[in-house]
């Protein structure tokens, strides 16, 4: 009897071991081979052409690694993702993201809280130098914090119907009335006017009915403005100005805009640079002792105003003038077919490829590089989407650090498809060409240099390669929300002045401050 209950107790132990401790062991394989989950949150609708792209990426990512997964999130925008890493950080919300894009201004204030993931380590198989990457880092360079994901410019976008049409008219009165005026020593008016002769009938007829148009050319004009018209270079601020004034004077009505800008204040930025003589210690926005900037005494201090005071009267004029338009919201791609020359994002190339039918319709050239046409050098204005890692565990940090190697390693090609064409890339160049970003590598410098698509690429790469200065704006947790002030002060100048009611500078300033 007690050697029956002996073999009960012996086999009770042994399903013990079978059905509890075996479980065990399966459970911890399971938890040891489990992937590392990071969250990456951006910007953009599931529907959106981005975030298809930056999932085509993490997609691959995801097949490809056996120790961690990335799971992609939308953010309805940029604002609503900002006040959710800003305030989740402050409350120390453990369930935040571990990867976002956004602005610069993002990566200063995780920084600020000792929140922001240092990519360094990550970077050293990347094509991107250690200065370009200071560059980013300004506010935190012994630290890369704020990762360039993807680079946009400002481009001048010329109308050559328009254009075409002004040019053939202009010459006709010029040779009605005796003026000698060779428009052929400027290709881009050669361009243009061959354009316009030769568009077909129809296309002409319509253009001209939604211009309406009907000049009223002056002779002394002509007379005083004809070193422009015969030796025009538009890589200045003073000569597209000067030159978009020429052709409102010459113009008695019309329904188009002679100058128009997406991004007013881009525009103010990159002419403010470059009064600063392209040096950002004597830029008019500065980091003081704290690492922030000095905003506050900007606003406060009228000796600190004389830089806005220039912009203030500058845009005062030509609103007064009727030369240049703003954006106000988001305007329909098609209005662009009224604008003489359009200061927008390099990007409005894949936009108006995408919704227009006339691509050939315009020209794309860099913006302008200096405010004097005698200048020497000048800057160009940089954006685009940056990578800001928000720091977790250490397990997760890591696991972070190896995707951005992956993602940022110059020998890491793959075969990828885009407009059914097919291109060896490696993933954060397969972002910038599919999106119409520039990346700055050689593979992607060799692609965009043998390809037909997307000319501004060619045009970014043209400035990398020139002496001018690169100029990313200074930012800290205050500078989305001084953009946003300045630009509801410029869209209330401009507002006032169609009203008859223009606002004076006290009233400028206050007006920024009541953006912020």
């Amino acid at each position: 009897m007690v050697e029956h209950k002996f073999k009960l107790k012996k086999a009770a132990l042994a399903a013990l071991f079978m059905f509890g401790f075996i479980p065990f062991v399966f459970t911890s394989c399971e938890i040891f081979n489990k992937k590392v989950l990071l969250k990456f949150q951006i910007p953009y609708a599931v529907n959106s052409s981005t975030f298809k792209r930056v999932s085509t990426v993490i997609d691959k990512f995801n097949r490809e690694n056996k120790k961690t997964k990335i799971e992609l999130i939308p953010a309805q925008s940029r604002r609503e993702l900002y006040n959710h890493i800003t305030l989740g950080i402050e409350a120390k919300n453990k369930d935040l993201p571990n990867l976002v894009i956004h602005y610069p201004s993002l990566a200063y204030y995780a920084a600020s809280q000792n929140k922001a993931l240092d990519f360094s380590s990550a970077l050293t198989l990347s094509s991107l130098s250690s200065d370009f990457l200071k560059q980013y880092n300004r506010f935190n360079s012994d630290k890369i914090t704020n990762l360039p994901l993807a680079i946009s410019s400002e481009a001048l976008v010329i109308n050559k119907p328009l254009l075409g049409y002004f040019l053939l008219e202009l010459e006709k009165y010029a040779t009605k009335n005796g003026i000698s005026l060779n428009l052929e020593r400027v290709p881009i008016f050669k361009l243009a006017k061959d354009y316009f002769t030769n568009l077909k009938t129809l296309t002409k007829v319509e253009d001209l009915e939604l211009w309406k148009l009907k000049f009223n050319f002056n002779k002394t004009l002509i007379l005083d403005n004809k070193n422009l018209f015969e030796d025009l270079d538009l890589n200045s601020y003073e000569n597209l100005f000067r030159f978009t004034s020429v052709i409102h004077a010459s113009t008695e009505k019309g329904n188009v805009d002679y100058l128009y800008s997406q991004s007013v204040v881009n525009t103010t930025y990159s002419i403010m640079f470059n009064d600063a003589n392209q040096d950002y210690n004597h830029y008019f926005l500065k980091y003081n002792s704290s690492q922030t900037l000095d905003i506050r005494n900007i606003l406060e201090n009228p000796d600190r105003q004389n830089e806005l005071k220039k912009i203030y009267f500058l845009y005062k004029t030509m609103f007064e003038d009727k030369e240049l338009n703003i954006a106000f919201g988001n305007e329909n791609t098609s209005e662009i077919n009224s604008k003489f020359f359009s200061l927008v994002s390099n990007r409005i190339y894949d936009t108006i490829k995408r919704r227009l039918p006339n691509l050939d319709d315009f020209l794309f050239l860099n913006a302008p590089i200096k405010n004097a046409n005698s200048k020497e050098n000048g800057s160009y204005f940089l954006q685009g989407l940056n990578l800001i890692g928000i720091k977790k565990s250490t397990k997760e940090n890591q696991a972070l650090l190896d995707f951005v190697k992956w993602m940022y390693n110059k020998d890491n090609f793959s075969k990828y498809t885009i407009n059914n064409k097919q291109y060896f890339l490696t993933p954060v160049e397969y972002l910038n060409l599919s999106l119409g970003y520039y990346y700055p590598s050689d593979n992607f410098d060799s692609i965009i240099e043998n390809s037909q698509e997307n000319v501004t690429l060619k045009n970014i790469k043209n400035l990398f390669d020139s002496q001018n200065v690169k100029f990313l704006e200074p930012v800290d947790f205050e500078s989305e929300r001084f953009r946003r002030g300045l630009l509801l002060s410029i869209q209330t100048l401009k507002r006032g002045i169609d009203l008859g009611n223009p606002i004076d500078f006290e009233t400028f300033i206050n007006t920024i401050k009541r953006g912020i």
